[in-house]
């Protein structure tokens, strides 16, 4: 159940973070104030960019993250066994 709520929540940032970076884009357009380009340039690239490849990492690699788990929960109990 964590799992899921936290799976949901990584999908509603990820939806926002995109909508944010689709105004900033959409700004970079309509501005045509060469400092305040500069300015969103830099946000985009600094913060907006790295959240959606990281957040988007952790959604793609959940499965591989389980899949390790399961492995090493059965090597475990593989050594506890008598």
């Amino acid at each position: 159940m964590v799992n899921r709520t936290r799976l949901a929540d990584l999908e509603g940032i990820l939806e926002l973070l995109y909508e944010k970076l689709g105004e900033f884009e959409r700004e970079l357009i309509i501005n045509a104030n060469t400092p305040a380009k500069f300015e969103l340039k830099q946000r985009i690239k600094r913060e907006i960019l790295p959240d959606i490849q990281l957040r988007t990492y952790v959604l793609t690699h959940r499965e591989d993250e389980e899949a390790l788990r399961g492995c090493l929960r059965s090597l475990i109990s593989y050594i506890k066994a008598p």
